[in-house]
């Protein structure tokens, strides 16, 4: 399991473990995610496989 923590995040891939952007997260349709994510903006596109919890928030809280 990995964390990201990152301004940005654009997914296209797998990812296993917690995102947590302080922008937004971007998943294409080939995205996989098996963790939470926490971001004030969240895109998904058509297809995304996603097993986790999602919070969105101020773009402030994230720290």
């Amino acid at each position: 399991l990995t964390d990201i923590k990152a301004r940005m995040v654009v997914v296209g891939g797998t990812v296993r473990g917690n995102i947590f952007a302080t922008e937004r997260v971007i998943f294409l349709s080939t995205g996989v995610i098996n963790g939470n994510i926490i971001t004030p903006s969240l895109i998904m596109e058509e297809g995304v496989k996603f097993e986790g919890n999602c919070t969105i928030n101020r773009a402030d809280g994230v720290r």
